[in-house]
């Protein structure tokens, strides 16, 4: 009879060390503008389950970290910036633990103040897309469906697939556009499906 054998990995991490992700960057948001104070900052979702804000220095430079919210405990795979006019207001990020993220930063250091799980996806949730004229953001993944949701709410208006229903797509989703009330998924058998209005 032959043992099985197990594999551990183990990641030892040095308090001095850089701002940085542990591991790899697997999304990036940048704004202009947002609610919370800062002119121009950058957004990077990594494989170390965090999101992190960065400042960008006026005139150029290298960016200077604001804050890292480490709500996930998996792999970060998109973000999104929900607006409020011309200003962000919100960050939403998507993960391989199967849930969404959304947290509103407040006052000049942006620090979130309370940070909201929506759980609508059985399997890696690998997109995000949003639609600030609708108040609408979608989120699509490896479990073969998209949920379109209200953002006023944070509830879905409509699960297309999954346990809803036969799945929407027979293959797992990595891109997804949203604009007004209208999605197109587009997944690994290489098709762009038909547009989804919720």
């Amino acid at each position: 009879m032959s043992a099985s054998r197990k594999s551990v990995t183990l990641t030892l991490l040095d308090d001095g060390a850089s701002e940085g992700h542990r591991f790899g960057i697997n999304a990036l948001a940048s704004t202009c503008a947002s609610a919370w104070g800062s002119s121009r900052e950058l957004f990077t979702g990594g494989r170390d389950g965090s999101v992190r804000c960065w400042r960008e220095p006026e005139g150029g430079g290298v960016p200077r970290l604001r804050f890292t919210v480490d709500e996930h405990t998996d792999w970060v795979n998109d973000l999104a910036l929900l607006t409020d006019g011309d200003l962000t207001s919100a960050v939403v990020s998507a993960s391989s633990d199967r849930t969404i993220k959304l947290w509103r930063p407040e006052g000049e250091t942006g620090t979130p103040s309370k940070c909201y799980t929506l759980r609508q996806h059985t399997d890696f949730v690998k997109v995000l897309g949003y639609a600030a004229d609708a108040g609408t953001l979608a989120s699509a993944g490896c479990d073969c469906c998209v949920v379109v949701g209200d953002v006023a709410r944070l509830a879905p208006r409509v699960v297309i697939g999954g346990s809803e229903g036969a799945r929407a797509h027979g293959d797992s989703i990595y891109a997804l556009a949203v604009r007004g009330g209208r999605c197109a998924p587009a997944h690994t058998g290489g098709c762009l499906s038909g547009a989804v209005a919720p």
